[in-house]
């Protein structure tokens, strides 16, 4: 292959004619920038002169769509079957990419919390029915 047809890369190495353009402009970091551009651009969507504005509304815009997630409903984990489907449901969200892994962590937690205190609430309950039988003649 001949030279004319090779680019050099930031490291100073060839890069193969099959390489993807990138944007002539730095980062904050004075590093250039690695982001492809349109065929016959110089620069990426973010640095082009051109598009200081549209690039502005997208950051913006992009910003607020993910800076407050929706409000879950909430869930009813008074039954050890609500507490079943509850961690089904979760488990299904996770996998269908509805809701975030740690957020089905945390749910899947809080059930097994919840179960902690219920369990102690009937243990608690079970002694003391154990003791007034156990008073009777």
């Amino acid at each position: 292959m001949d030279d004319q047809h090779m680019t050099e890369g930031t490291d100073n190495l060839p890069l193969s004619p099959t390489s993807k353009q990138t944007c002539r402009a730095h980062n904050a970091a004075g590093k250039p920038c690695r982001a492809g551009v349109r065929p016959g651009a110089a620069y990426c969507f973010q640095h082009d002169p051109a598009r200081v504005g549209a690039a502005q509304a997208a950051r913006v815009a992009g910003g607020k769509a993910r800076a407050k997630p929706a409000p879950a409903p909430p869930i009813d984990l008074s039954t050890p079957e609500l507490q079943r489907r509850a961690i089904e449901e979760t488990i299904d969200r996770v996998r269908r990419g509805d809701e975030p892994l740690n957020i089905g962590r945390f749910v899947i937690y809080a059930i097994s919390v919840v179960r902690g205190v219920f369990e102690d609430d009937l243990l608690a309950r079970l002694e003391a029915l154990e003791a007034r039988h156990a008073q009777k003649p």
